[in-house]
């Protein structure tokens, strides 16, 4: 392997993504009923999470320690490895922040070792299809420097973010929206439509009077955002226990790009704890962002 590729677990890929292109996941941790897991699923499964959520207890996050970056970076460095770190938005997350003080503190213990940590300016599956795509190219020999110029030139600035949320209380409870922001969606059967800014900045964006409007919208923004699937077929859709909405949204993106290649995703319990339950989401390589 010429480098190694690490990322965080707001990545919201299935481990077996991670495992076939030997990518390693630093995980977020959540809190709920005064106990603390691993992001990931590992130890508890999705509907479990999102029904808590659900009957109203609340879910708190931490992101990576500088302990847990230096732990996780060093036996790569140790066998040789360069490594890549590619990480959640630091508008969203300390964790690139984190992540450069160990880069830095590492750099000098390791100094024949090339260190980059690259702030995505994407969450959940945006993010991870940043990283998928990443490791493709690096599977394929394409060096540290290329790979991690294409991610900052090319794929980063045109990884598309759309999601509807059922409600903006959680974003706003957990700080990632404001309080004028989240009377967008109070009303009554108004759906939002949210997504990532260049910045990487959660923002609203729409409307959608009812929840089947507020999908097929989300699929309406490939075509209005340049998505080819010639160029790039890749999309992932991610849902927080909203299976029947994920099935219409794959269904959708099928029908009306045939060429598609359509994941289906459960979305992490991080990221489910700032969204809230419900929370459909479509993520995709477009022309811009």
């Amino acid at each position: 392997m010429p480098f190694r590729i690490i990322t965080d677990s707001t990545t919201d890929l299935s481990p077996a993504l991670y495992a076939q292109h030997q990518i390693t996941v630093l995980p977020l941790h959540f809190r709920i009923g005064g106990q603390e897991y691993p992001d990931g699923w590992s130890d508890m499964d999705p509907a479990s999470f999102y029904g808590r959520l659900r009957r109203g207890e609340k879910s708190t996050t931490s992101a990576v320690n500088l302990g847990q970056f230096i732990d996780a970076f060093t036996p790569p460095l140790e066998a040789g490895e360069d490594l890549l770190f590619l990480g959640f938005s630091s508008l969203l997350s300390s964790t690139v922040a984190t992540a450069a003080l160990a880069a830095e503190e590492l750099r000098n213990r390791y100094p024949q070792r090339q260190i980059l940590v690259i702030d995505t300016c994407c969450a959940s599956a945006g993010e991870g299809l940043l990283v998928l795509l990443a490791a493709r190219r690096r599977d394929q020999g394409e060096s540290l420097e290329a790979v991690a110029d294409w991610v900052r030139t090319t794929a980063a600035p045109c990884i598309q973010h759309w999601f509807t949320v059922d409600s903006l209380g959680h974003l706003h409870r957990g700080g990632r929206l404001s309080a004028a922001s989240a009377l967008v969606g109070s009303a009554l059967s108004i759906k939002p439509i949210l997504t990532v800014s260049p910045e990487g900045a959660l923002i609203p964006v729409g409307r959608a009077r009812g929840r089947r409007a507020s999908l097929l919208a989300l699929v309406d923004r490939m075509a209005e955002n340049g998505f080819d699937p010639g160029h790039c077929p890749d999309v992932i859709v991610s849902h927080a226990d909203a299976t029947k909405d994920a099935a219409l949204l794959a269904e959708t993106v099928k029908r009306r790009y045939p060429a598609a290649a359509v994941t289906v995703l459960p979305l992490g319990a991080v990221i489910g704890s700032h969204a809230g339950p419900g929370t459909a989401s479509v993520f995709f390589l477009g022309s811009r962002r």
